[in-house]
């Protein structure tokens, strides 16, 4: 009488090794996700100095990496330079540009895309990367028509500055209070644009950021124009 052979009657351990492959696997998930294991969260106060002259204040950060870079000598250069990786208590898109927007008027840095994932928010919420417009741009492929519209441009802004950013916002099975994470260089080589948004215009000079109407030597009204940024867009947007 023929029988017919069972794998787990020949290796009675198969069900437990099966069991502990599953726990480890559970246990790695665990250590991935959980905020538990990572350091405990920052207030803007408690940040490095370097930290505290460049991000956002409104905000919490969980500090995963952190590198003082050799700051730059001429004249106007930063006062900031680091490699750092870290976590901030942001969970959409719509948070995370308004970050942006709040490091940019912050640091007056410029940023370009990169590089854009399209995510359909499944796992990936957002996932873009970021460069200083000063950057080597002529290196990115995909934008090589825009770049060869705007030469000239190119040519005189490019200082092959090295500052980048690349935020990426996942969902997770569990309930995250950092769940964003973002990768900042922060090394200019080149001084940073900076806008005076609170300073009132002056008779006879039109500037940019006035909500009234100047007047020139003539006595004649010289309209002023107002500006928005645009985070998405990394642009102003100028309207009288």
């Amino acid at each position: 009488m023929s029988t017919v052979n069972n794998p787990s009657n020949d290796n009675p351990n198969s069900a437990a090794s099966r069991l502990e492959i599953q726990k480890r696997l559970q246990q790695r998930l665990k250590t991935r996700t959980d905020t538990t294991s990572r350091p405990t969260p920052r207030t803007y106060q408690q940040l490095p100095n370097f930290l505290q002259q460049v991000l956002p204040d409104n905000y919490t950060y969980i500090i995963k990496s952190y590198k003082e870079l050799e700051l730059e000598t001429f004249p106007g250069a930063p006062t900031a330079a680091f490699d750092s990786t870290f976590y901030v208590n942001i969970a959409s898109s719509e948070a995370i540009e308004e970050w942006r927007t709040a490091f940019h008027n912050k640091t007056g840095t410029i940023f370009r895309i990169t590089r854009a994932d399209k995510v359909k928010g499944i796992k990936v919420i957002y996932h873009k990367d970021f460069h200083c417009r000063h950057a080597d741009i002529a290196a990115i492929k995909y934008m090589q028509k825009t770049y060869a519209q705007k030469a000239g441009q190119r040519r005189s802004r490019n200082t092959n500055c090295q500052c980048l950013a690349k935020i990426r916002l996942e969902k997770s099975r569990l309930q995250l209070s950092h769940p964003c994470e973002i990768h900042l260089v922060y090394n200019h080589n080149h001084p940073l644009e900076t806008f005076n948004l609170t300073t009132p215009a002056t008779p006879a000079t039109p500037s940019i950021g006035g909500g009234s109407s100047g007047s020139d030597d003539s006595g004649k009204s010289t309209p002023q124009h107002n500006f928005d940024f645009d985070s998405s867009t990394s642009k102003f947007k100028f309207y009288s």
